[in-house]
């Protein structure tokens, strides 16, 4: 089985699930500790979660959002130890460095290309990959909701001074590759999430060629600029 095919069934049969028990609330054939769950925050985080994992099944953030949810879930139901809170930091911890340790390097990325001047682009548990060779460049917007955009520009050139692009990441990844002679200002809001330069600074003199600035917000996701 193909990873689409993969993903198209995980998503339906947990479609399919959430509308079952959506579907015996409805009817009143839910016990109402259930449904008190069912439609609380807890669940909503492992369903979150679940999406996350579905689609990158080593998404870190992924995993953390489904434990998170599970074990809040626990407290729910069970009444769990005096001080087990004190635990969770160092074990979500463990957890991380154990994913990275077993992710393996993975192939280099492959684009498609186009020398469009607007890039707009909305991803939606997807996952888009696209090189811009556009000689004159004049912004767009990127939405990533549950899914990744990855755009390189380093064979592309701004089409004026000032440039703009609006972000948008909920529970999803932006990211851009610009080449060395473009400034980079980021105006983005991030609620729960992270915005990030990653371009290693160097002391070299490069003559600019103008600035692109990246606006937008960020929601349990995260953006980030790289080389």
């Amino acid at each position: 089985m193909n990873e689409k095919r993969r993903i198209s069934l995980s998503y339906g049969l947990l479609c399919l699930g959430l509308g079952g028990l959506w579907l015996l609330d409805t009817m009143g054939h839910l016990p109402w500790q259930i449904s008190d769950y069912v439609f609380s925050w807890r669940f909503l985080m492992v369903v979150i979660g679940l999406f996350i994992v579905i689609k990158n099944n080593r998404s870190v953030f992924g995993l953390l959002v489904l434990a998170a949810g599970l074990i809040f879930s626990a407290t729910y139901f069970w009444e769990l130890p005096e001080g087990w809170e004190d635990y969770l930091p160092p074990i979500a911890l463990m957890v991380v460095g154990a994913i990275l340790l077993l992710k393996p390097s993975g192939e280099r990325k492959k684009f498609n290309t186009s020398d469009v001047n607007v890039l707009n682009r909305a991803t939606i548990f997807g996952d888009f990959k696209h090189q811009v060779t556009s000689v004159l460049f004049k912004g767009g917007y990127l939405t990533a909701v549950f899914g990744s955009n990855l755009v390189d520009f380093t064979k592309a050139h701004l089409g004026a001074d000032e440039v703009f692009i609006e972000i948008t990441s909920v529970f999803g990844s932006n990211a851009i590759i610009v080449p060395d002679n473009w400034d980079v200002k980021l105006e983005i809001t991030s609620i729960l999430g992270s915005s990030d330069d990653k371009r290693i600074i160097t002391e070299k003199v490069i003559e600019k060629e103008g600035t692109l600035v990246i606006k937008g917000t960020v929601l349990f996701g995260d953006f980030r600029v790289k080389d």
